[in-house]
This record gives structure tokens, sequence and C-alpha cells, in this order.
């Protein structure tokens, strides 16, 4: 009886030691996860800012290559005047669709600008797509400040909301929408006293506003 009762005991110390070392390797099990996600979400926080900081160096980097441009692809009007839309240049006897440089009256400089003379003059291209050579899956300040080739006759961009904005202030403006699919049947929609508010009605009230002349 006494022989048992040590054997008994043995095996609860037996017991009890497997269990301890257990409960150890499960403790130490749980802490390598908890240091490994840490990791993890340093890496993941790190790729995140290596994104942003790569998307930031492309779009420097794409504004510096629209800036310089290819000079030719800009028709020169010989310094006339300022125009503020691509209508004061239609009216004013040109008939050639190409880019031109506008500074609309509130506007702090000059930029490019596709005028489509076609179809009565003088339309403001304010965005293209054609091809699918650009992406539109942007964010908030690509869209404020505009993306895209501002160079090629078929490049693919959007003007962006300030420059829209400062379009739209000048007066009424008419808006042409031109839709075309792979087997080239098209279709077109004009919506008039077409405008775009500044940053802070757009925050506030995410829609548009509702560009004189064609755009």
């Amino acid at each position: 009886m006494g022989k048992m009762a040590k054997m008994f005991s043995f095996i609860l110390v037996t017991t009890a030691l497997v269990t301890g070392k257990t409960s150890w390797a499960l403790e130490n099990c749980l802490q390598e996860q908890a240091r490994l996600r840490a990791q993890v979400h340093l890496l993941e926080t790190r790729v995140q800012q290596q994104q942003v900081k790569i998307a930031q160096l492309l779009h420097e980097n794409e504004i510096q290559f629209l800036d310089k441009g290819e000079e030719s692809s800009v028709i020169d009007l010989g310094g006339k005047r300022q125009y503020a839309d691509c209508s004061e240049i239609f009216n004013d006897g040109s008939k050639l669709s190409g880019f031109y440089k506008i500074k609309p009256l509130q506007s702090p400089a000059e930029f490019s600008v596709y005028c489509d003379m076609s179809d009565g003059g003088g339309w403001t291209v304010i965005q293209r797509r054609s091809d699918g050579s650009e992406n539109f899956n942007r964010d908030w300040n690509d869209y404020e400040n505009g993306f895209g080739n501002f160079v090629q006759k078929n490049g693919e961009y959007w003007l962006g909301n300030k420059n829209l904005h400062l379009l739209t202030t000048q007066g009424d403006y008419t808006l042409k929408i031109d839709l075309a699919d792979f087997e080239r049947n098209s279709r077109y929609a004009q919506y008039k006293n077409f405008k775009v508010g500044d940053e802070k009605v757009s925050l506030c009230k995410p829609e548009w506003l509702i560009l004189p002349g064609p755009l």
C-alpha cells in the first residue's frame, strides 16, 4: 500500500512537471506570436510609408514631365494676348485643334489645355480617356492638381479640379461628353450651366455644382 502511494505520488509529480513544461512552452509560443505580429505590423507600416513616398516621387516626376513637355506640342499664338479659355482662342481666329496656353481670369499662371475646334469650335477638353494608358485610380491631390499626358494629341489626362474651378467661375459653361465604344459607335450629351466649386464647397458637399462657351 505504501509502495502504491509512492508510485501515485511520483505519477502526480511527473504529471505536474509535464503540465508545467507544456504551459511554459505555450506561453513562449504566445510571446513569439505576439513578437512576430509586432514585426509584421512594423513591416506593413514601413511598406505603406514607402508606397506613399513612391507615389509622391512618381507624381513629382509626372508634374516635371508635364511642365517641361514638348514645346513644339503647344501651338504658339505669337504672344497676341492671354486667353481665358479655348472659346476665346477660337473666336480670335485660331481654327486648328491642339494644345494651347490659357490663363483664366483668376488663375495665377498659364497652363496647357487641348482645344477641340470641331463641332462649333472652342471646346476646352477637361478629360480624355482613349486607350487606358493612364491610371485614373488616383487620390484627392491628383484630381485636385490634374494628371496625365498633356503633350501627345491622344494622351489621357484630367485637367484638375483647381483649373476647372478657375475656368467655371468666369461665366456660364456648357459641358459636352463624347463617348465611343470599341466598335466606334458614338454618343454625346450636353449639360448647360456647368460649374465646379472650390475645395471648401466640394469637401462640404461632394457633388458637381454645375464651364462661357463650349468646353
